[in-house]
């Protein structure tokens, strides 16, 4: 008898585990099968704003949708970037314009580089990286960075500034 409950007991133990095995494997089949990939509403004008302030005031944001929704057509953030230095500029600011990027699986992303000569011979290299996705046709958020080096007349390293990661949401 001692023998019988064992190898039952040890059926019950293996018979669970197939079938836990089992609903895990049907579950991860569902999810991948359930999963949406959201593009905008069709030449949507998406309105919203990150979080970075001019004191007490979200900077804003604007994103257009092609007429075909497959491109994120304009991207345009205001931003800040306070810098390192004790005896530079303090910050940067400006406006960053993202033009004509597709729209893969719900996702836009952007990365570039662009210089500025300054009136006082200096120079800055600001680099900007840009990331967002649709989470509805009629909502989308996302990252924003941008980060400078600024070098002097003879290329020497006067400071460098960064926005930090910025997080941003607008919608329709």
């Amino acid at each position: 008898m001692h023998g019988m409950t064992r190898r039952m007991s040890e059926a019950l133990v293996l018979g669970t585990a197939l079938m836990v095995s089992a609903i895990s494997v049907g579950s991860a089949g569902a999810a991948s099968k359930s999963t949406k990939h959201v593009y905008p509403k069709k030449g949507g004008a998406f309105a919203g704003v990150s979080s970075q302030k001019s004191g007490t005031i979200p900077l804003p944001l604007d994103i257009r949708a092609s007429p075909n929704g497959t491109f994120m057509s304009r991207f345009d953030i205001e931003w800040s970037a306070p810098c390192t230095s004790p005896t530079g500029r303090g910050s940067y600011g400006g406006l960053s314009v993202t033009l004509n990027k597709p729209i893969v699986s719900g996702v836009f992303t952007d990365t570039g580089s662009f210089t500025r000569s300054f009136s006082n011979g200096d120079t800055g290299t600001f680099n900007v990286k840009l990331y967002g996705k649709f989470t509805s046709s009629l909502r989308a958020a996302g990252t924003f960075q941008v980060s400078a080096t600024v070098t002097d007349s003879a290329g020497a390293l006067k400071d460098t500034c960064t926005s930090g990661v910025v997080t941003w949401v607008a919608t329709n």
